[in-house]
């Protein structure tokens, strides 16, 4: 927390849906942590594509309670621009859908990347330039497409095709962003009947086949109450993982 002022916007963002739930409990004031639970909920329920809609109007109604007992916890001096601008997003995600489909923050994210590619002040534009053709050149790891999703990355550290004829990957992407991995944190995948499973490998069979080998973990309770059910979210606690493995094609 002493480095704040350095964060990204990702990193606030990962705070905000992920690590402050579990950091600032026990640390805030109650009060201040329901508060804090209710922007969380707002936040995410306008960033998920299956509820921004359907939940709209709950996110804002936790949205207006927020800013309203924000001023009354932290004083009406702080209830900056910003602070007040989150009264209208529900509106935007209404017009522009879930918000991290009109961020801004991926084009601000890009200089970066941008400026990485300069070795001088001479001829950016040229280096630039050459720089992204090598990278468009570069040859990329072998993968399996079948549309929607891909598997990617070949495992070294398994055979490339054993007894049963499965080939090893390392990576399976959704939709060209989504990434589900064989290693933490990117392993753990809800299913789409809601089982919560730990990916272990990525395999294609013999006919050509994609598979899915997991461990199922027991979802032992929801994480929270306030301001609404975690589970609305698919935010829960889970156990310990089951001993078997199973097979899912993707």
């Amino acid at each position: 927390m002493s480095e704040w002022e350095r964060w990204k916007a990702s990193e606030y963002r990962q705070f905000l849906f992920y690590s402050g739930l579990l950091v600032l409990k026990g640390i805030l004031p109650e009060p201040h942590y329901a508060l804090f639970m209710c922007l969380h909920v707002a936040i995410k329920i306008l960033a998920i594509e299956v509820l921004c809609i359907d939940q709209n109007h709950y996110a804002s109604s936790l949205l207006d309670y927020f800013v309203d007992n924000f001023a009354v916890l932290y004083g009406k001096e702080h209830v900056s621009c910003n602070v007040h601008g989150l009264l209208h997003l529900h509106k935007d995600v209404l017009q522009f859908g879930p918000l991290d489909g009109f961020s801004a923050f991926k084009f601000e994210n890009y200089l970066g990347q941008i400026k990485r590619l300069l070795k001088n002040g001479s001829n950016s534009i040229s280096q630039i330039h050459r720089r992204l053709v090598e990278r468009h050149n570069i040859k990329r790891p072998i993968s399996i497409n079948s549309g929607k999703f891909s598997l990617s990355d070949l495992d070294p550290h398994a055979p490339s095709a054993d007894a049963s004829g499965f080939v090893y990957y390392k990576q399976l992407v959704f939709n060209g962003s989504r990434n589900a991995k064989t290693r933490p944190p990117d392993n753990i995948v809800i299913m789409s009947d809601d089982t919560i499973v730990c990916c272990k490998h990525f395999v294609t069979d013999e006919a050509g086949t994609e598979f899915v080998i997991e461990r199922k973990l027991k979802i032992i309770s929801d994480f929270f109450f306030f301001p609404c059910s975690s589970g609305l979210l698919k935010t829960v606690c889970v156990g310990d993982l089951s001993k078997s493995t199973r097979h899912w094609p993707v």
